[in-house]
């Protein structure tokens, strides 16, 4: 009885091997399998393999909090001026202007006929009297260090008599800026790192490169 369980065991496997060859051959002819031909990849080159780039959030400028900062302005009187934004000229003892040395009411002495507004003219024995003719008969001619206006104006004030404060520059005071900031937590842009990423366009995120 074993030696026939033994002969019918040899059949049935001599008949599943022939089965087996019946169905990878086609018309005769052995069929081979398909050549799966393996993909090489490496890392993106332009992302270095991180498959995105980093930038500075512009919404926290790079802080990763948010903050929101208030100013005001204070103005104060300038101590120098009281907030005028002047300062009297020392130069010319704010008058603008100062007195001519050279002149009386902007006229001199006429250096031709000495103040006399004639000259003599002699034709032999006849003597002859003529209006000067530098000072048209006046004796006096125009000052020319003041052009006859009996007074120099200061160069330090232009004639104005006081110049600008030089502790506010003009402006009557100086402007007291008060700043506050408020801290309004994390920001949700780039959840307190500073930084947002953004894909690697050629790798499309994902750090690595097909080779073709």
């Amino acid at each position: 009885m074993k030696k026939i369980n033994c002969y019918f065991s040899v059949i049935v496997f001599i008949l599943f091997a022939s089965c087996g060859n019946k169905a990878n051959t086609t018309g005769g002819v052995e069929t081979l399998p398909e050549v799966v031909e393996e993909e090489i990849w490496e890392d993106c080159e332009y992302c270095n393999g991180r498959g995105y780039f980093t930038k500075e959030c512009s919404s926290c400028k790079g802080n990763g909090r948010l903050r929101m900062t208030a100013t005001s302005t204070e103005g104060r009187s300038c101590i120098s001026c009281h907030g005028i934004g002047l300062s009297p000229c020392h130069n010319c003892d704010n008058r603008g202007f100062f007195d001519c040395p050279n002149c009386f009411g902007g006229k001199i002495r006429c250096t031709s006929c000495d103040g006399a507004g004639k000259k003599i003219l002699r034709y032999g024995n006849d003597v002859t009297f003529v209006d000067c003719g530098y000072c048209q008969g006046g004796g006096y001619i125009e000052c020319p260090k003041c052009f006859g206006e009996s007074r120099i104006i200061c160069r330090e004030c232009n004639g104005e008599g006081h110049k600008q404060c030089p502790s506010c520059h003009g402006s009557g005071g100086p402007t007291i800026v008060h700043s506050q900031t408020t801290d309004l937590g994390e920001c949700p842009n780039c959840g307190g790192s500073g930084k947002i990423k953004i894909d690697c366009e050629e790798c499309n995120g994902d750090g690595r490169i097909k080779i073709e």
